[in-house]
């Protein structure tokens, strides 16, 4: 009769780690899924931004600090 019971007690042991398993899972996919579109949405809201600052790049020949320093000028 005691073995009985442990196995009952070694079943609902086995159910719950699969379930447990399988939440984490779940939620570990959620999370990702909603990371990957975050970082999407970030990128294509900051795009404009980057294309500006790559062209900033390519015009200064790669002194990006020139734009900097001509705006501090302006501040004194």
């Amino acid at each position: 009769m005691l073995q009985l019971k442990d196995q009952i007690k070694l079943q609902h042991l086995q159910k719950d780690i699969i379930y447990a398993c399988v939440i984490l899972t779940l939620e570990l996919l959620i999370i990702y899924v909603s990371l990957r579109l975050g970082f999407i949405r970030l990128e294509k809201h900051y795009e404009k931004h980057l294309e500006k600052l790559h062209q900033n790049f390519n015009r200064n020949d790669g002194n990006i600090t020139s734009d900097d320093y001509e705006s501090i000028k302006k501040i004194e």
